[in-house]
């Protein structure tokens, strides 16, 4: 096809007089669908014959925002004019789809059996009424009086009332069934219009009226014109989740689910589109935030009565981002990947509707990736210890961040929120406590000042204690987590004395940070004594966190 980009005429520009008019549908054919946003190509094709024409389109939805409208044709269409028309009248089934005309004509084809099924009905009710007023009618028969001389005519007439109530009865009791029949009939095919024509309300057929794009075109030949417009929406957005089961044992592994849910409330139903999925954000800043003049100045210091209940500063908490996995593609469809340097797509192998205020869960495969398995501790935060799983992105693209359901040999074990991981990237990710691995942490000596955050005294000693106890049945590794203080004054002296010495320090870069590794047999407790001896100049304020 070949690319135009051009700006709108005035609403009011007239078009030829004798050009032939056109109306078609441009559903949406294509998708590429970002975190936030989309862009949509709409096509429309129709015969049309040799010479000049109008060709009315249902109008992107940023052109109500002024965008420039982007259009590509077939060979052959020169495009002439452009008008944009808000609110244009169109018939009934103009914009249809073919989607929406199969809709449209199975509702006129039920509204044909539901009359048909009403007339049915109609006739049982009358022929139920009819042998019933002949019911009536024999029941009001009388026998002659007892005076009567003919009692061979009073026999007679006895004989014949008893055998025509029996056949009408007969033949009611069958009406009535009939008519039971036909109202059931009746009330399936109502119930079955009703669905019709919701289904058809949900692939969201254009109104009375709708915004229209009027194309002036020249065609060299009669034959297949082919139009194709592209617009950007804000109206959609994708988001990926995984389920993450982590097998524990000899070999441990990690199989991660991936799967992601679409969604768009454009107005209008996507029927068999060709869907991407690209981690492109559109929707973001462009360009860099620019720094601006740095200005410095000095002042005099704030007299101590406004310093009196400031607020203290609040700790700083460091938290590892925890990451999600990406390797070898499997389950049912293997959406095809392209890195280019600025964003990640999927193109989906299928075809894939998507309803308006909908949400279509959409499967990109299963990836299978080795693991090491730890317990980690922390006794001053837990009173348990925790299942954690570390493991590589062996795969060529980043793993997204998402939601995650997180799995321990079979069980659920809880919910986390993915960050993303790079290719090659590591990751540590938790899998639940573990409930037989008890923590205790004590403060079993705390010397001169009291327990707050400002202390006046020029020393403070602290004794620690923390432990691990084995209950799970079985000999368990655990890696116990514990921040020592550290100082980086030369008026703070800081000593600490550690039984036993960490096996570990400054994990991952984080200052003090220790590690201890025990190596606990059933039932077994080992305890962790940390002394710390704090030391700094008579009339200075004493700031710590413990």
């Amino acid at each position: 096809m070949r690319l135009l980009s051009c700006l709108l005429l005035a609403a009011g520009l007239a078009c030829p007089a004798a050009a032939d008019e056109f109306t078609a549908p441009a559903p949406v054919a294509a998708a590429t669908v970002y975190p936030q946003g989309a862009l949509l190509t709409r096509r429309a094709e129709l015969d049309l014959p040799a010479g000049r024409h109008v060709v009315r389109l249902p109008a992107p939805a940023d052109l109500a925002s002024g965008a420039v409208p982007e259009i590509a044709t077939s060979g052959g269409v020169e495009i002439a004019a452009l008008i944009y028309r808000p609110d244009w009248p169109v018939a009934e089934d103009a914009l249809f789809t073919a989607a929406q005309q199969a809709a449209q004509d199975r509702i006129d084809g039920l509204e044909t059996e539901v009359e048909a099924a009403e007339d049915r009905l109609a006739d049982a009710r009358l022929q139920a009424d009819a042998l019933e007023a002949q019911r009536a009618y024999l029941a009001a028969i009388r026998p002659p009086a007892e005076d009567a001389t003919d009692t061979e005519a009073a026999r007679l007439t006895a004989e014949f009332v008893r055998a025509e109530t029996e056949r009408v009865l007969a033949e009611l009791q069958r009406a009535r069934r009939q008519q039971d029949d036909r109202e059931e009939d009746l009330a399936d095919l109502r119930d079955a219009l009703a669905e019709a024509e919701a289904a058809l309300a949900r692939l969201s057929p254009a109104g009375e009226t709708a915004d229209m794009l009027e194309l002036t075109v020249e065609m060299a030949d009669a034959g297949r014109a082919a139009f194709e417009l592209t617009e950007t929406t804000d109206a959609a957005a994708w988001a990926i989740a995984y389920d993450m089961r982590l097998t524990t044992g000899d070999a441990p592994a990690l199989d991660i689910d991936r799967k992601v849910t679409v969604r768009q409330w454009t107005g209008s139903y996507w029927s068999d589109v060709a869907l991407t999925l690209s981690t492109s954000r559109p929707a973001d800043r462009p360009d860099p935030v620019m720094p601006r003049p740095d200005r410095v100045s000095v002042h005099e210091p704030a007299p101590e009565r406004e310093r009196i209940g400031a607020a203290a500063p609040e700790p700083v908490v460091i938290e590892p981002e925890l990451a999600m996995e990406d390797g070898p593609a499997g389950g049912v469809f293997r959406p095809e990947m392209v890195v280019d340097g600025v964003a990640v797509s999927y193109a989906y192998p299928e075809p894939v509707s998507v309803g308006t205020e909908d949400a279509a869960l959409l499967f990109l495969g299963a990836l299978n990736l080795p693991a090491e398995t730890e317990i980690h501790a922390s006794p001053r935060h837990d009173d348990r210890a925790y299942q954690v799983a570390r493991f590589v992105n062996e795969g060529d693209a980043p793993i997204l961040p998402g939601d995650a359901r997180l799995y321990r040999d079979g069980h659920l074990v809880g919910r986390t929120a993915v960050g993303l991981i790079p290719a090659g990237g590591e990751s540590l990710l938790g899998f639940g406590p573990l409930d037989g691995l008890q923590l205790d942490w004590r403060l079993v000596r705390n010397q001169t000042g009291g327990s707050g955050l400002l202390n006046r005294s020029s020393t403070r000693n602290q004794g620690i204690v923390f432990s691990v106890e084995n209950l799970t049945g079985a000999p368990q590794d655990v890696r116990v987590f514990y921040a020592l203080p550290f100082s980086e004054q030369e008026a703070l002296e800081v000593e600490i004395d550690a039984q036993p010495a960490p096996d570990e320090t400054d994990y991952e870069g984080l200052r003090g940070v220790s590690v201890w590794d025990l190596a606990l047999v059933r039932r077994e407790t080992r305890e962790i004594r940390v002394d710390v001896s704090l030391d700094w100049p008579d009339g200075m304020e004493l700031r710590w966190y413990p």
